[in-house]
């Protein structure tokens, strides 16, 4: 029942994105200041069934539902629970959710600070974002679903990928994808911009709205030091940041 739960918020998910990607940029065409205030609950929507889409897909690996293939896939009883979270994205399908949970969490991080920034430039923002995220889960949802389900069911599972069976990679995907999915909220802001004449202004108070947030943004005053550590792993070596 949770599996399903998680399968129809995605199913949810792709049709409030449609909405997030096309009302609030016809809004800003036509100067409709409705259609464009649409586009932050929209996007704190989207946010909350990809979280739940998520959810359940982590709890069928905790579960050890070997009814959904992908779990019995890449994850066994043997498996240690750190290792059974990092199997949600141990493969292709769990990494395009993953993919998509950090691209509905940026999305909802700029609807919140962008407080200081004209509606239109906000909306036109997160329209960009919904129709990147609308076409990410219609791939999901018709070629890589994470839900689907196996008959018979095994009585056991096979095994996550041995060279992700490692501590410093439970963290690394999660951190990478972050960084390249938090790239698209720099493009559409400057096109965005530039299409609205906007981009200076815009750019400027989203990054002092994010910065004051705490997100982590600091300025070349504060002039941070950082130490560099090296983590051999599995594939190779894992280069850690922290400061200093």
């Amino acid at each position: 029942m949770i599996v399903e739960l998680g399968h129809y918020a995605l199913i949810l998910a792709l049709l409030v994105a449609l909405l997030q990607g096309v009302l609030p940029l016809i809004g800003t065409i036509t100067r409709n200041w409705h259609w464009q205030s649409l586009a932050r609950p929209a996007a704190v929507m989207q946010f909350v069934l990809v979280s739940l889409a998520f959810a359940a897909l982590a709890y069928a690996f905790q579960e050890n539902d070997f009814s959904v293939r992908y779990v019995a896939e890449n994850s066994n009883t043997r498996l240690p629970t750190m290792y059974r979270f990092a199997a949600v994205w141990g493969g292709h399908e769990g990494s395009l959710l993953l993919w998509l949970e950090l691209l509905a969490v940026w999305t909802v991080s700029v609807a919140i600070f962008s407080r200081q920034m004209p509606l239109a430039m906000v909306a036109r923002v997160i329209s960009v974002l919904g129709l990147i995220s609308t076409g990410f889960l219609l791939f999901v949802l018709a070629t890589s679903n994470p839900f689907e389900r196996l008959f018979p069911v095994p009585i056991e599972g096979k095994d996550l990928n041995p060279l992700l069976q490692d501590p410093g990679l439970v963290i690394h995907p999660p951190m990478l994808y972050m960084g390249y999915v938090g790239f698209l909220c720099g493009l559409c802001l400057c096109h965005c911009g530039a299409a609205g004449r906007q981009t200076r202004c815009g750019l400027g108070a989203l990054v002092a709205s994010l910065d004051a947030g705490g997100v982590g943004l600091p300025h070349f005053r504060h002039r941070p030091g950082f130490l560099v550590g090296v983590h051999r792993t599995g594939l190779g070596r894992l280069v850690v940041l922290g400061s200093g």
